[in-house]
């Protein structure tokens, strides 16, 4: 059986980015998904809160296909530190859902619902793992 590529744009919510000598990283279980994921579909644009390093254990796996875009969140320690400034975590769940014609989301970040509500608004469907 041939692969089929979609040609969709998918918008991924995931686990904390961080770059390391010009190469995004992610937790290898889930970059892996991502990575299958890229393989698929057109393109994968990958929205998450970035932290300070890369190859900690948590986050070893590179995030390096042609098709894969890094969209870094501002940095935050927690969910409560999130929540202190909602507009800005609003706004950045209205830039993934404007990058995808589907969204993602892994995990219940603070707010999430808003981007299923906001991925309602604009017609895109959403897989919430």
């Amino acid at each position: 059986m041939a692969r089929v590529e979609l040609p969709i744009r998918v918008a991924v919510a995931g686990i904390s980015v961080a770059r390391c000598d010009g190469v995004w990283h992610t937790h290898h279980s889930f970059g892996q998904i991502v990575d299958l994921l890229a393989t698929r579909v057109q393109e994968v644009h990958y929205h998450a809160r970035e932290a300070a390093t890369a190859k900690s254990g948590v986050r070893d796996y590179p995030l390096n296909r042609p098709n894969l875009f890094v969209h870094p969140w501002r940095p935050r320690r927690n969910t409560l530190e999130a929540l202190r400034a909602p507009l800005g975590l609003l706004r950045e769940y209205w830039r993934l859902v404007g990058t995808g014609d589907a969204l993602f989301l892994r995990g219940s970040p603070a707010f999430v619902w808003s981007a299923h509500w906001m991925a309602r608004l604009r017609g895109r469907g959403v897989v919430h793992w």
